[in-house]
C-alpha cells in the first residue's frame, strides 16, 4: 500500500540547503520576538487600536508558520508570491474581524476573535498543502498524491515541533532547578525572563520545523505507524455506526429526537462522522490499492460509508431545528457550517460506495479536494461582508424579541446578548430600540446595558429622576431610613441597580449606618459608611451594598462593595434591628513612599 505513496514522497522530496535551514530557524526566532513585542505594545498601549493589534498578531502567527512549512528555495519567486498573497488576504480578514468589535462603546473582542483565530488556523492549515503542491508542480494542479503527502507531513511536523518545545523547556527547567538546589538562581532568572522565553521558544519551534522537514524517514515511519493504528480502528468505527443505525428502527427516531438535546445529538453524531472520515482517509490513502481487509470487513466499511449520510442529515437537521427554535447566533452559524461540510463528505463517500461497479473509489480524491476548497472559501467569506454571521445573528434575534410574556431576567439576558455577543451589530440593535417607541418599556434597561463596560459588572444607572428619587427615599426603612440621608448619598444609591429592587413593592429595603472608616490612630469614624440591604422572601440570598468615603473621592459618598448573605429570618431581623457590626482586618495596611497596599481583607472572627 505504501509503494505509491513512498514513490511520490521521493519525487517530491527536496533537500534544504544550508541557507534555507538557517532561514527556517531564524524566522522561528523572529516570529516569537515579534509576537513578544506586539504583546508588550498592547500591554503598554503602544498599539491602542484593536484593528492594528489583531492584524499584527494574525500576520505574526500565520505567515511565518506557513513560510517555515513551505520554504523550498529562497530564490523562488513563486514562493514569495505566495507569502505576499497570504499577507494581503489575512491582513484584510483580520482588519475586518476587528472592525466587528470596534465601537464607541466598550466591546469584549473574545467572542469574535476566538472564532476568528480558530477558523483562520484551519484555513491556513488547509491551504498550505495546495501552496506546497503549486511550488512543486509550478501550477495550480490539484495533484492528490502531493496534497495527501503534504497534509500529513505538515500535521506530523507541527506535532513534532510542539513536542520538541515541551521536552526542551522541561529540560531547561530541570537545569534551572538543579542549580537552585545549590543556591544559584542565575539560570532560573534567565530562563524565566520574558524576552528569553520568547526567543528560546521561537528557536525551538524553528528547530522542530527543521527536524520535521529534514528527517523525512522518521516522519514516514511515524505516518506508517499511525496508518497501521487507523487500519485497526476503522472497522470498529464502522461497526459502531452500523449497530447504532440498526438499533434506531427498534427504539424509534423519536427516542433520538426527543430523548436528548439537539446540541448533544449534533455533536455526538458529528464526532462519529469525523472519526469515520479521518480513519477512512488514513487507510484509503491514495486509493491505488484495495482496502487491506477481508471480504467481511471490507463490506462492513463500505456499508458504514454508504449509510453515513443518515448521520450527516440527522446532525444538520438537529442544528437546523435549534436555529428554528431559537434563531441564528454566531455559534450556531459555525455549527451549521461544520455539520453541513461533514454531510457533504458523507454524501460523496456514500455515492462512491454505491457506484462500486463504476470504480466509485476514484471519486474520493475529488470529493476531499472539492469539499476542502469549499470549506476554505466559506470560512474565509465568513469574515467579509458577504457571509458575515454577526449581522445575521443580530437581525435574527431582534426579529424574535417579543417583550410580552417575558420576565425581567429573560429580557436582561437577551439585552446582555445583544450588548456583548453580537459585536457592533448588537449595539446598533440596542440603539435602534432605544429610539423606538415600541420598546419604550425597556428604554431604561437598554440605557443601563449600553452603559456597562463589562459583561459581569454591576451596571450603574446613568441618571435617576426626581420622582424615582422621592419614591426611593420613602422605600428605604430601618435604623437609617431614606429621609435621614443627605442628597448626595441618596443619588449615589440611586445610580446602582440595587435601587431598582428597592422600588418594588414586594421587598423590604433596609438601611443601616456603619462605623466603616477609621482615623490614622485606628479610631472608628461614626456613620462613615452606609449599608443598604434588600430583603426578598422569594430570593434565597440577601443582597447588600456598602457606600462610604473613598480617600480619592474626598468627602463624597461612593459605592464600595456589593455582596450577598444566605437568606434566613434571623439575618433579616438583625438587619432590621441594626444589629450590624464592623470588625478591623487582621493585617495592617502596608505604606511605602505614600503608596498603600492592603495585605488582606479577612476579618479576625
Amino acid at each position: 500500500m505504501e509503494s505509491t505513496t513512498d514513490a511520490q514522497s521521493n519525487h517530491a522530496r527536496i533537500h534544504l540547503a544550508r541557507a534555507e535551514k538557517f532561514t527556517l530557524v531564524t524566522v522561528g526566532i523572529l516570529q516569537a520576538i515579534a509576537l513578544y513585542v506586539v504583546l508588550k505594545g498592547i500591554e503598554h498601549n503602544w498599539l491602542p487600536l484593536l484593528v492594528s493589534q489583531v492584524t499584527l498578531i494574525t500576520l505574526v502567527l500565520i505567515v511565518p508558520t506557513v513560510f517555515m512549512l513551505s520554504l523550498r528555495v529562497l530564490a523562488d519567486r513563486l514562493f514569495w508570491q505566495h507569502i505576499g498573497l497570504l499577507v494581503l488576504i489575512f491582513a484584510s480578514l483580520a482588519w475586518y474581524s476587528a472592525r466587528i468589535v470596534t465601537s464607541d462603546y466598550f466591546l469584549p473582542a473574545d467572542h469574535v476573535l476566538s472564532a476568528f483565530a480558530v477558523v483562520m488556523f484551519l484555513v491556513a492549515f488547509a491551504a498550505v498543502p495546495f501552496l506546497q503542491s503549486r511550488l512543486q508542480w509550478r501550477s495550480w494542479r490539484m495533484d492528490y498524491p502531493s496534497l495527501f503527502k503534504n497534509a500529513w507531513q505538515n500535521t506530523l511536523t507541527l506535532t513534532l515541533a510542539f513536542f520538541f518545545i515541551l521536552i526542551s523547556w522541561g529540560l531547561l527547567m530541570l537545569w534551572a532547578a538543579l542549580f537552585r538546589l545549590i543556591n544559584i538562581s542565575f539560570f532560573f532568572d534567565l530562563f524565566t525572563a520574558e524576552a528569553f522565553v520568547a526567543a528560546m521558544t521561537g528557536f525551538l519551534f524553528g528547530m522542530g520545523i527543521l527536524i520535521g522537514r529534514t528527517q523525512e524517514h522518521a516522519i514516514q515511519t511515524s505516518r506508517k505507524l499511525i496508518f497501521a493504528l487507523c487500519t485497526g480502528l476503522l472497522p470498529v468505527t464502522a461497526f459502531v455506526l452500523l449497530i447504532f443505525l440498526a438499533t434506531l428502527p427498534f427504539v424509534g427516531f423519536s427516542a433520538l429526537w426527543h430523548g436528548t438535546s439537539h446540541v448533544s445529538m449534533a455533536v455526538t453524531l458529528s464526532v462519529l462522522l469525523v472519526f469515520l472520515i479521518v480513519l477512512f482517509n488514513a487507510v484509503f490513502q491514495l486509493g491505488d490499492e484495495a482496502l487491506p481487509y477481508s471480504r467481511i470487513l471490507n463490506w462492513l466499511v463500505r456499508a458504514a460509508l454508504a449509510l453515513s449520510p443518515i448521520l450527516g442529515v440527522l446532525a444538520v437537521a438537529a442544528v437546523w431545528v435549534r436555529i428554528g427554535d431559537y434563531g441564528w447566533t454566531a455559534e450556531r452559524y459555525w455549527a451549521f457550517l461544520a455539520v453541513a461540510l461533514l454531510a457533504l463528505y458523507s454524501l460523496g463517500y456514500s455515492a462512491s460506495c454505491w457506484l462500486r461497479k463504476s470504480n466509485g473509489w476514484t471519486w474520493i480524491p475529488r470529493i476531499n479536494v472539492g469539499v476542502a476548497l469549499l470549506g476554505m472559501l466559506i470560512a474565509t467569506l465568513s469574515f467579509t461582508p458577504v457571509l458575515n454571521p454577526y449581522p445575521l445573528a443580530a437581525n435574527s434575534q431582534a426579529e424574535r424579541m417579543v417583550l410580552e410574556g417575558r420576565t425581567a431576567n429573560e429580557i436582561a439576558d437577551k439585552l446582555e446578548w445583544f450588548r456583548f455577543s453580537a459585536g457592533v451589530y448588537g449595539i446598533r440593535v440596542l440603539e435602534d430600540w432605544e429610539k423606538n417607541e415600541e420598546y419604550q418599556g425597556i428604554h431604561d434597561e437598554i440605557a443601563l446595558m449600553l452603559a456597562r463596560t463589562h459583561r459581569y459588572m454591576r451596571p450603574r444607572r446613568p441618571e435617576i429622576d426626581e420622582f424615582e428619587l422621592s419614591v426611593l427615599i420613602n422605600r428605604i426603612q430601618g435604623p437609617a431610613p431614606g429621609d435621614m440621608l443627605d442628597e448626595q448619598l441618596t443619588e449615589e444609591i440611586g445610580r446602582h441597580l440595587l435601587s431598582q429592587r428597592c422600588l418594588q413593592t414586594d421587598v423590604e429595603c433596609i438601611g443601616n449606618w456603619l462605623d466603616l472608616m477609621q482615623t490614622e490612630a485606628g479610631e472608628a469614624i461614626p456613620e462613615s459608611g452606609y449599608l443598604l440591604c434588600v430583603l426578598d422572601k422569594t430570593d434565597r440570598n440577601v443582597a447588600c451594598s456598602i457606600f462610604g468615603h473613598e480617600a480619592s473621592e474626598g468627602e463624597a459618598w461612593t459605592h464600595m462593595h456589593q455582596f450577598v448573605f444566605h437568606y434566613s429570618e434571623e439575618i433579616n431581623q438583625q438587619i432590621r434591628d441594626g444589629d450590624v457590626v464592623t470588625r478591623m482586618p487582621c493585617a495592617r495596611v502596608l505604606s511605602i513612599g505614600g503608596q498603600h497596599r492592603a495585605v488582606t481583607n479577612f476579618s479576625c472572627y
